[in-house]
């Protein structure tokens, strides 16, 4: 089973690159995929579409011999606001297993162009652990690497929009 650090790594991985530019469900282009927008305009549209976004991925993990088989993973994106020198603070909750958690995270985002990419580095998660990742979102999507001390792996997958936080039991 799956780490707890894993898992925020993870989501905090995901969630800084999950919606880019234009966050359209099923790597649908918007109109604005083909005009140029100021950095503010991609800044806000990544708020918009992030904010309420269902992350549905698989990743990978290193740590299992022989098999680096995918798994599942959903996470939804309650809030999400720029903060001062490139900060983005996601409020995020995460849920599989018996796990049920909703965590403030301050993670940095960097652009290249018009494509959000995350890239932390050595960065601690207080009683978690440390981690590394580079993930980026294009079209719907998002693709990337993580690390933490002793393992590693892909992730990938589409954003949905939804109305609502899903409940407990979803």
């Amino acid at each position: 089973m799956i780490s707890v650090s894993l898992r925020v790594i993870l989501l905090a991985s995901i969630v800084l690159v999950a919606l880019g530019r234009n966050g359209t469900a099923k790597g649908q282009p918007s109109e604005k995929a083909n005009s140029k927008s100021s950095q503010t305009e991609l800044e806000q549209d990544f708020t918009n579409n992030l904010s309420g976004a269902m992350l549905i991925g698989h990743f990978t993990d290193s740590s299992e011999k022989n098999t680096f088989s995918p798994h599942e993973e959903r996470y939804f994106l309650q809030r999400v606001r720029k903060l001062e020198s490139g900060l983005w603070l996601i409020q995020a909750r995460i849920q599989y297993g018996e796990h049920d958690l909703t965590l403030p995270l301050t993670l940095p985002i960097e652009w290249a162009g018009d494509t959000p990419v995350i890239q932390v580095n050595k960065l601690p998660i207080p009683g978690l652990g440390t981690f590394s990742a580079r993930v980026l979102i294009h079209e719907g999507y998002y693709a990337g690497y993580w690390q933490a001390v002793d393992h590693g792996g892909h992730l990938f997958g589409r954003i949905e929009r939804i109305k609502q936080e899903p409940s407990s039991g979803d």
